[in-house]
């Protein structure tokens, strides 16, 4: 599935809750609390999972409100930072 589509399923519920107005700065802030939270979390395996979820759906969430398209910049960033390692 593209990065894309969970952009798309994101930007759906966020509509369906009443969410899709919250400002960037503040998308930006939970997914700052978030990652602090999985730094917290690194010594159990079922939380590290359900944060980095949070972070995707954060992530995700950014992506949908600023017009990011995330399998662009994914297909660019793979190519430029591992094609030196390969």
């Amino acid at each position: 599935m593209s990065l894309m589509r969970y952009v798309e399923m994101v930007r759906q519920f966020e509509e369906k809750a009443g969410w899709s107005g919250e400002p960037l700065q503040k998308r930006v802030q939970l997914l700052q609390e978030e990652v602090d939270i999985l730094k917290e979390s690194l010594s159990d395996a079922a939380a590290i999972q359900h944060q980095l979820y949070d972070v995707l759906f954060l992530v995700c969430s950014i992506a949908a409100s600023s017009g990011s398209d995330l399998d662009v910049e994914w297909e660019k960033g793979w190519g430029k930072k591992h094609s030196k390692y390969l």
